[in-house]
């Protein structure tokens, strides 16, 4: 006697099964296979234009290191970046002298 909620002929828990099983393997195999169909189907040539130079923000985060953040920020104008390009923000949390750091 399986239990009172089993009745003989009732496959709505094997349908269940089945969906969830056909689920899973639709999860693992089937929609990776689609989205390789799809991805042959609409195949593009890329064109890169690599004269186009993108904008940059580069972002010194420092407390008290007034000497570290005057060498990063040479370090960053010396990666050969256009000099109208790359502004630079510092954000510190505290100097060591009145004077801050200088341009």
């Amino acid at each position: 006697m399986p239990g009172p909620y089993f009745r003989k002929g009732d496959l709505s828990i094997g349908y269940l099964f089945w969906l969830f099983v056909a689920l899973i393997i639709y999860t693992c195999a089937g929609h990776p296979f689609l989205l390789a169909l799809f991805g042959l189907a609409q195949c593009k040539p890329v064109l890169a234009d690599f004269g186009a130079t993108p904008s940059l923000t580069m972002l010194i985060a420092a407390c008290y290191k007034e000497d570290v953040i005057a060498r990063v920020r040479d370090n960053c104008l010396t990666l050969g970046y256009p000099a109208e390009r790359p502004p630079i923000l510092v954000a510190v949390g505290g100097i060591d002298r009145p004077g801050g750091v200088h341009p």
